[in-house]
C-alpha cells in the first residue's frame, strides 16, 4: 500500500473505531511512517492532502496507546503544514501533539 491508501485507511478506522489501542490503528500506523517520512523529504503535489488527512485522522484517536508513532505522525504533519503555509491547521495539530505528549508521560516529545 502506498501513502494515499494508508492515509485513507487510517481516516475510515479512525472515523469507526477510534480507540489508540486498537490492533488494526498500529498495523496502519506502522505502515504509515516511512510513506510519510519519504513523503516529507520528496514533497509532491498532493503531499499537503496527505499530511491534513492524517493529521485530522490521529486527533480522533482516544487514548495514549502508540504515542511514540503517533507523536513522530503529527511532528511530520505539523512540520509539512508549517513550512507550506498552513498555519492555523499545522499549530492545531501542534496542540494535539503536546496533549498527547502529556497523557502518555513523553514530555520530552
Amino acid at each position: 500500500m502506498g501513502i494515499s491508501e494508508l492515509s485513507m485507511t487510517l481516516e475510515d478506522l479512525t472515523r469507526r473505531c477510534p480507540q489508540a489501542s486498537d490492533p488494526r490503528v498500529r498495523a496502519v500506523l506502522t505502515n504509515l511512517l516511512p510513506h510519510a517520512r519519504e513523503l516529507f523529504r520528496n514533497h509532491s503535489d498532493t503531499a499537503t492532502a496527505h499530511f491534513l488527512r492524517i493529521g485530522n485522522s490521529l486527533t480522533r484517536l482516544r487514548g495514549a496507546a502508540n504515542a511514540a508513532i503517533r507523536l513522530a505522525l503529527l511532528h511530520d504533519s505539523c512540520h509539512h503544514l508549517w513550512l507550506t503555509g498552513s498555519t492555523a491547521a499545522s499549530v492545531s495539530l501542534a496542540e494535539s501533539g503536546l496533549e498527547l505528549a502529556k497523557r502518555s508521560g513523553r514530555q520530552v516529545d
